[in-house]
């Protein structure tokens, strides 16, 4: 929904998505497939061969160079990035009236300067799910356009694994599954069940 309601669902804008998890990558993958000039932007230079697999290029944050590079240019930044993170890393990177739009749930206040932001009138939004007719219609342009999500099946006993990675320097751009029905005991495996009583 964010792609539409801020102007890329035509195709033709320059947009990033800045936090290359789950989200992100769906956000690379539809982003592209409305037609638009699509750049993944993390802080993960190890991302970078995945990002371009999706068909985007990559822009590493922490690259003071590349960042001064892409200044004024992008339309549309959708930030998926769900921890605390700095909003002025991103917001030189939009042309005049573009728009950052917040779609991690970050629960500690966010600092910005405005000055850049009054000259070259940028906006930060945010957004969420639009509601059943658009999420919809979002399901049935996937399916059409056969768009997936990134997903890794890991047993139960890796939850941990799991965790320690994610709470890490996070380089995968997957989705956890864990895989309950295939590592949980079935009824009959569990001690004290119907049968003995």
């Amino acid at each position: 929904d964010p792609l539409l309601h801020f102007g890329a669902g035509k195709g033709g804008k320059k947009v990033g998505i800045a936090g290359i998890g789950g989200l992100g990558v769906m956000g690379i993958k539809l982003a592209l497939a409305l037609g638009n000039e699509v750049y993944g932007i993390t802080n993960s230079p190890g991302k970078k061969a995945k990002i371009e697999e999706f068909g985007a290029k990559c822009l590493v944050a922490s690259d003071e160079d590349a960042m001064k590079a892409q200044a004024g240019t992008f339309d549309l930044i959708l930030d998926t990035v769900s921890a605390k993170h700095e909003l002025m890393q991103y917001i030189p990177l939009l042309a005049h009236d573009g728009t950052h739009v917040l779609l991690g749930l970050v629960t500690e206040p966010f600092s910005f300067v405005s000055l850049p932001m009054v000259f070259a009138r940028t906006k930060v939004a945010g957004s969420v799910i639009a509601g059943i007719k658009s999420t919809q219609a979002c399901m049935d342009f996937v399916a059409k356009k056969k768009i997936y999500q990134e997903t890794e099946v890991v047993p139960c006993d890796k939850v941990n694994w799991v965790l320690e990675k994610l709470e890490s320097v996070n380089d995968s751009p997957v989705r956890y599954v864990l895989d309950i029905a295939n590592t949980m005991p079935k009824p009959a495996d569990v001690p004290g069940d119907a049968a003995e009583s």
